[in-house]
């Protein structure tokens, strides 16, 4: 009987501490970003709001005119909790590496509306190391802005214990091992 309370009472403090693995993240996607030589640019990053941080970045340049196309993976520019705007390069910012650049109007990458409208929006190559220096070939158009992709479309959090929580399961499982083997010994 002390041991089913023993049990219950385990069990009931494993539930209590499970927690849900979830950071403030937004994933925003280019909308109707054009360049002046008639390329676009399409795709979308994620935005911690926790830490500031871009992950899963994926923004592709349209061939157009002279310009071959680009995909851009890799951040390098300033970007902070507060900052707007980011520089985007295709592996790192070493000279003559393509770049794109955008910087919003209105707000920041946490802001809580559904659009924020670009105010700038460039591509070009990288002059200096860490694309500080950078000459401008391509220039974008009024009118692009990004998205909030909706929370729906978003995938659900992954549930999962916390690092007490594990620690007791681990500690149960071994106390349980444990007596299985004592009263094996003693059947025997």
């Amino acid at each position: 009987m002390n041991l089913r309370l023993v049990a219950l009472a385990i069990v009931t403090s494993l539930t209590f501490a499970s927690s849900v693995a979830s950071a403030e993240e937004i994933e925003w996607r280019l909308q109707d970003v054009a360049f002046a030589d008639g390329g676009t640019a399409t795709g979308s990053f994620v935005y911690d709001t926790e830490d500031g941080t871009v992950s899963d970045l994926n923004i592709t340049l349209a061939a157009s005119g002279p310009y071959p196309a680009e995909t851009f993976t890799t951040r390098t520019g300033p970007f902070n909790g507060i900052a707007t705007l980011f520089t985007v390069t295709q592996s790192g910012s070493s000279p003559g590496e393509p770049f794109f650049y955008l910087d919003l109007a209105d707000g920041d990458f946490s802001s809580e509306d559904e659009e924020l409208p670009l105010d700038q929006i460039f591509a070009g190559s990288c002059n200096g190391t860490m694309c500080t220096n950078y000459q401008t070939e391509r220039v974008g158009l009024p009118g692009g802005t990004i998205s909030r992709v909706p929370l729906e479309e978003q995938p659900e959090p992954i549930p999962t214990m916390s690092e007490w929580a594990m620690i007791l399961l681990g500690l149960t499982l071994a106390g349980g091992a444990a007596l299985a083997i004592q009263r094996k010994r003693l059947q025997a």
